[in-house]
């Protein structure tokens, strides 16, 4: 079926026809959208929910606009990518799990990799400034710490060096820094 036939059918609510292009177009959305949030259960529901979008907004598609139908669903992927985000990052998901994965890893997971995707930039962006303000309200000499280990992978050695500190003060500051930047973001999600 060509593309024009398959989006007359679609269009005519033709649910057999939706069920085929459904099947037939489910990975190659999927695979796009665990490429942007790397979950792949959250990767499902957003799959899900743009297949619903496809079918609720398919009378908005127009061949003559230029474009294909599957760059309409690209944008559409797009946009649902993002505000499902956004919904995510709301309740406070987003963010803190790269703080936890920050100390395990010692440096900015790969959702905050700025050589990423566009749509991933976008995201990075606003999780880097959410992670600068919530770090500005943290106390100098636990911020510090944090981010030297944290960001920039430093040993505990090598920050109680720099800092003349003992190595167990230095643990203390950096998990404190941690429990008061998981306070103040759950806070902001939740206000």
């Amino acid at each position: 079926m060509e593309e024009r036939e398959l989006v007359e059918h679609l269009k005519a609510g033709n649910e057999a026809v939706f069920n085929n292009f459904y099947h037939t177009h489910r990975r190659w959305i999927l695979s796009k959208v665990y490429k942007a949030v790397k979950d792949f259960h959250f990767a499902e529901e957003i799959t899900t929910d743009i297949f619903m979008k496809i079918w609720q907004k398919l009378h908005t598609f127009d061949f003559t606009k230029g474009s294909g139908l599957r760059s309409w669903i690209n944008v559409l992927a797009r946009y649902t990518i993002i505000d499902n985000l956004r919904a995510r990052d709301r309740k406070g998901f987003h963010i803190l799990e790269y703080i936890d994965d920050m100390e395990t890893q010692h440096h900015i997971p790969e959702p905050l990799d700025y050589k990423s995707e566009p749509l991933q930039v976008q995201l990075n962006k606003e999780a880097k400034l959410q992670l600068e303000q919530a770090l500005s309200r943290v106390p100098e000499k636990e911020r510090e710490v944090w981010v030297l280990r944290c960001i920039e992978g430093w040993s505990i050695k090598e920050i109680a060096e720099k800092t003349g500190w003992a190595e167990g003060t230095v643990k203390i500051r950096i998990h404190r820094c941690k429990m008061k930047l998981q306070k103040i973001l759950k806070r902001t999600y939740h206000e």
